[in-house]
């Protein structure tokens, strides 16, 4: 393995790094930046219906679609073509709330 360095002082490894909001695993793996949105839209889904409950299903949908949606399409197109586990556990959080 090559040790990588800056400035002469060694960088040591890691397992995994977020980069712009995606965790890039070192075995290039998507499973932990699946798990992060699931993780994220859960705690969505947890609030909305203490906090939207006497609102109108317009307003409802509105606020589902405009908080869930960029959390759980935001970089699809890097990890998605690469993962079988990946969209059967974005869908399960849909399938949750219905």
């Amino acid at each position: 393995m090559f040790q990588y360095s800056l400035c002469g002082i060694p960088l040591e490894g890691v397992s995994f790094q977020k980069y712009l909001g995606v965790t890039i695993t070192s075995t290039l793996s998507w499973d932990t930046q699946c798990d992060e949105i699931k993780k994220k839209a859960n705690k969505v889904l947890g609030m909305l219906p203490c906090n939207l409950s006497l609102c109108s299903s317009n307003i409802k949908e509105c606020t589902y679609l405009t908080l869930m949606r960029p959390l759980v399409e935001y970089a699809t197109t890097a990890w998605l073509p690469n993962t079988v586990k990946g969209p059967s556990k974005i869908e399960s959080i849909q399938q949750h709330e219905a």
